[in-house]
């Protein structure tokens, strides 16, 4: 009883975030539209992620399943990283993703294989999980989504921190005149918030990576959720929290220059 109420109060909570974030991002007006359309995307591959989660969990339960279990584990590894993707689009600036997207292709295609080969994996017909050569693929590039997610996140908060200072001059630190005051400084700090906020897209990798680290550690027959599904739940909330604190910065800062 108490492992069936822990399940469902986990679905619950998942799923009320969801319901809270897609709400949230449609009314939000500070959010702009392809953003708040790949917010909405997102919502929607994280939902069918928890389905195939539960579904996975409930056919493994029995052995005449398998097969099945063999779809929902391709769906799995495959809506992973499409996932990262979409995170990297609201972080990106001109950058193209075209290696992404044929990173996310080759996924899907590995394993894909399942259907009629263990190179990837494979469900025994005793229902029994068996890892590949090619096991590891989703895992790999997943690693390879991150560490760019990671990259492009560290760049926003050096940018957020960059106080003022013009990219179109000398790349040369410029020294700092004794006639800049202490108050400047303050004013600036405030105005950046210490680039704070910026750090919230490289928290969100932080936490992908531990909760992989926990899938890998920590295995529990009657857990159906997995960490990284409960982790892309709540990161897909953080980004959103990251892009209404920029725009509604954005359109304060824009609002006080026109009053002045």
């Amino acid at each position: 009883m108490n492992s069936f109420f822990s399940t469902y109060t986990i679905f619950f909570t998942l799923l009320i975030q969801l319901i809270g974030l897609t709400f949230a991002s449609i009314v939000d007006p500070y959010i702009k539209k392809n953003h708040r359309i790949i917010i909405l995307i997102n919502c929607v591959l994280t939902s069918m992620l928890i389905a195939q989660n539960y579904l996975d969990y409930s056919f493994s339960l029995e052995k005449s399943q398998y097969f099945y279990r063999t779809i929902t584990g391709i769906v799995g590894y495959s809506l992973r990283p499409v996932i990262l993707v979409m995170w990297i689009y609201l972080i990106r600036r001109n950058q193209s993703l075209i290696i992404a997207w044929s990173l996310i292709i080759v996924n899907t295609m590995i394993h894909m294989t399942a259907l009629f080969s263990n190179v990837c994996f494979t469900i025994t017909p005793d229902n029994i999980f068996s890892r590949g050569p090619l096991g590891y693929s989703c895992h790999v590039i997943s690693g390879v989504l991150l560490l760019y997610l990671f990259w492009l996140s560290t760049d926003t908060y050096i940018e957020s921190v960059n106080f003022g200072i013009d990219k179109n001059k000398s790349a040369s630190i410029p020294d700092v005149s004794n006639s800049v005051s202490s108050i400047n400084m303050r004013q600036e700090l405030k105005k950046y918030g210490y680039g704070l906020e910026a750090l919230i897209p490289t928290f969100c990798v932080l936490v992908i990576i531990v909760s992989v680290v926990l899938d890998s550690k920590i295995y529990l027959a009657d857990q159906p959720i997995a960490f990284l599904t409960m982790a892309i739940v709540s990161c897909n909330l953080f980004y959103y929290l990251w892009l209404h604190l920029g725009f509604v910065r954005a359109y304060e800062e824009e609002k006080k220059a026109k009053e002045e």
